[in-house]
């Protein structure tokens, strides 16, 4: 009985031990940071023409050598509460070769830059994901993706666009709605806010466009997220179909991408009121 008694302590403080150490090194992880640099601060590192000053910063293997790196966005700010950066690159601290690695974005602008890490294209490291917020609160996306200590755009300006969407206004309470990306030619019944468009002189009361009739548009992207595929992670994001005015909202279009084969593509589009639109 003692033996036993005797084998059940030491186990007991085997497990303690083991989870003191675990305990320990995952706190050693979150705390770890190479470099004393933080949001607000001067960036003089690398040599730009312009003052650049940290705007966030993440912590994360980029580099795929096992190793956490300092991620970081630095931009041009007018001041010190000014919203709006001009400028923005995304520099890398490898830990492994204590050396900076830049991104080289060019025309980067926004508000308010988010980083977010993650396996898109199927490497051995994650990619860097830079998101920022346009003056009307829209976002655009950065997917910066590292091999042999070089950074590459994944995410061109043109996938920014999203899905392009247009149409117009129809008597009847309808509008007529295009998507060329996915070949879809479809019809949106406007009859449950009727008495919008009426009050607004939009329509009739007997369903008639009255004036002119404006064209349908799109919003970019209004929100964004990761989203775990088969094999890797993608990307869900959220647009708007616009109508007569900004408030106008005819519908909300959530697209999942995958990064494959050199671009993005669709592999889930619905919209609230739409439904499916791939089939």
């Amino acid at each position: 009985m003692k033996k036993k008694f005797m084998i059940l302590l030491i186990i007991l403080i085997l497990a303690i031990l083991i989870f003191n150490i675990f305990s320990k090194n995952k706190e050693n992880v979150s705390d770890f940071k190479p470099l004393e640099l933080d949001v607000g601060d001067s960036f003089t590192y690398l040599n730009y023409d312009i003052p650049m000053f940290v705007l966030n910063y993440m912590i994360r293997d980029v580099t795929g050598d096992g190793r956490n790196d300092m991620v970081m966005v630095i931009g041009e700010k007018a001041n010190a509460i000014d919203e709006k950066v001009n400028n923005m690159d995304v520099v890398i601290y490898d830990t492994s070769g204590e050396c900076f690695i830049k991104a080289g974005l060019k025309k980067c602008e926004g508000k308010s830059p988010k980083l977010m890490a993650a396996n898109v294209d199927e490497t051995a490291s994650d990619e860097i994901i830079l998101l920022t917020q346009n003056d009307d609160s829209t976002q655009n996306i950065k997917v910066i993706t590292m091999m042999n200590h070089e950074c590459k755009e994944l995410m061109k300006p043109r996938d920014n666009k999203g899905l392009i969407v247009s149409g117009y206004f129809m008597d009847g309470f309808k509008a007529y709605l295009s998507i060329r990306k996915l070949k879809l030619e479809t019809y949106l019944d406007l009859k449950g806010e009727k008495e919008k468009y009426i009050n607004a002189g939009f329509y009739d009361a007997d369903g008639r466009v009255l004036g002119e009739n404006k064209n349908i548009t799109v919003t970019p992207f209004v929100s964004t997220e990761l989203i775990a595929l088969n094999d890797r992670q993608g990307i869900k994001t959220v647009q708007r179909i616009i109508g007569f005015d900004y408030l106008d909202i005819l519908d909300e279009i959530e697209v999942v991408w995958k990064y494959e084969d050199g671009s993005w593509n669709i592999k889930e589009a619905k919209g609230k009121k739409l439904g499916n639109l791939l089939y």
